[in-house]
């Protein structure tokens, strides 16, 4: 977590200055995913892996519908 918000803090700076809008667009970026886009664990990912899962059934990559805790080591579940 600490490197993580040590990178969260330098984002904005470290836009490479070529990208004319890049504050602009990371800060539309966090209007529609909030401060933090780039979320740990399961709990901040479920909605997303749902739909993964959903994708991969739906368009015949898998034969059947995982639990997410049948994915990720048990002492990862509650991150």
């Amino acid at each position: 977590m600490k490197a993580k918000n040590h990178f969260n803090a330098k984002l904005a700076d470290s836009i490479p200055s070529g990208l004319f809008f890049g504050k602009e667009y990371l800060g539309m970026t966090q209007k529609i995913f909030g401060s933090d886009p780039y979320t740990y664990g399961i709990k901040g990912n479920r909605k997303m892996l749902e739909t993964l899962i959903d994708f991969s059934y739906e368009q015949g990559l898998i034969k059947t519908k995982p639990k997410i805790e049948d994915l990720f080591a048990r002492s990862t579940l509650d991150l």
